[in-house]
């Protein structure tokens, strides 16, 4: 590989905004967000370039719209691809821009890629993300069968009411159905029976929690799974704000990355705290040091997170007397509201 270039890619549903730098120039291009598109953005960049250039491109996690792109750049071994968490880039950006738009956002995408240099993107597994399309379907499925038992409870006339059981009972049909769909991705594929049952070892966690995780999570470059990385990327780290005596505000958490994974751990660590004494005793000794009870909470789920990962890496379900040494007595525990 002689030369580097980097290229930024401005992805949302329908194109790709692309930027290649090339000897201190932007060059840009329109494609569209297609398997041809993709094909006529590779040829584009094979006309810019020499044959052996090694190319650097950079984008921004789009719900699934960066797959298609990011997927099929990876086949080339002459090409890197990086897939960023978009805050990152929207605070790098403040610093370089003043204006946004597509082109702005591609340009910006392509210096930070030269300067920052991020690390290269590992993709999850087709049949992961087959499970994670199914997953993610099965939580709206749910909340839309909440939805029609609450609005069923509006009505007081008879023909609403049976149209609206009516559809209740085709959502639990699907529900039903996509229950079995997941469940052949489990009976079917070893590494990710043995990864369910690992994380459904851990208290609190149970067949939902678990198989949010195994869907979303994702291995880094060396192939274990990174607990300080995947915090960061679920948006467990905590963002302090405080500045002499002047400024201080509250600390919270970054909230950036999947939601999915959040909610899935708020709910364990209430769980935990009342169920799990390993975690009773970690809860209880952050707020008796003063800390916010919200703030407590949230280092008990990026601690699961922890467990979660720890339990993967090593293949060992969970094991409480290897977690931790216990000091109070569980009649002692007594959990705040």
């Amino acid at each position: 590989m002689n030369n580097k270039f980097c290229c930024g890619i401005d992805v949302s549903k329908k194109k790709l905004d692309v930027v290649l730098l090339k000897e201190e120039k932007f060059h840009y291009k329109v494609f569209e967000n297609s398997n041809d598109g993709v094909i006529l953005l590779q040829e584009w960049i094979k006309n810019k370039l020499e044959k052996d250039a090694f190319v650097h491109f950079c984008m921004e996690a789009t719900n699934v719209y960066h797959e298609l792109v990011a997927f099929t750049l990876l086949e080339n071994k002459n090409f890197k691809v990086s897939v960023v968490n978009p805050r990152r880039v929207k605070s790098y950006s403040k610093s370089i821009v003043n204006t946004k738009n597509d082109k702005t956002d591609a340009k910006v995408l392509t210096q930070f890629c030269k300067e920052r240099n991020p690390q290269q993107f590992t993709p999850q597994s087709k049949e992961r993300r087959e499970l994670r399309d199914l997953s993610r379907l099965m939580d709206n499925l749910v909340e839309l069968r909440i939805m029609q038992k609450v609005r069923l409870q509006t009505f007081n006339t008879e023909a609403a009411a049976r149209v609206v059981k009516s559809t209740i009972k085709s959502i639990e049909d699907t529900i039903a159905e996509t229950e079995e769909e997941i469940k052949y991705y489990y009976d079917n594929y070893p590494e990710l029976k043995e990864e369910y049952e690992l994380l459904n070892s851990i208290p609190s966690f149970g067949k939902r929690v678990s198989n949010v995780l195994i869907s979303e999570i994702y291995k880094d470059e060396y192939g274990v799974y990174n607990s300080k990385k995947l915090t960061a990327f679920f948006g467990l780290e905590v963002r302090e704000d405080e500045s002499g005596s002047s400024v201080w505000k509250k600390p919270r958490i970054t909230k950036f990355g999947n939601p999915r994974v959040r909610n899935m751990l708020y709910m364990a660590a209430l769980v935990s705290i009342r169920h799990n004494l390993k975690m009773s005793d970690f809860y209880l000794r952050l707020v008796n040091k003063g800390k916010p009870k919200k703030l407590a909470l949230i280092a008990v789920m990026r601690k699961l997170l922890v467990i979660a990962c720890a339990i993967l890496n090593s293949k060992n379900k969970y094991d409480e007397n290897h977690i931790s040494t216990l000091k109070t007595k569980k009649e002692t525990l007594k959990i705040p509201a």
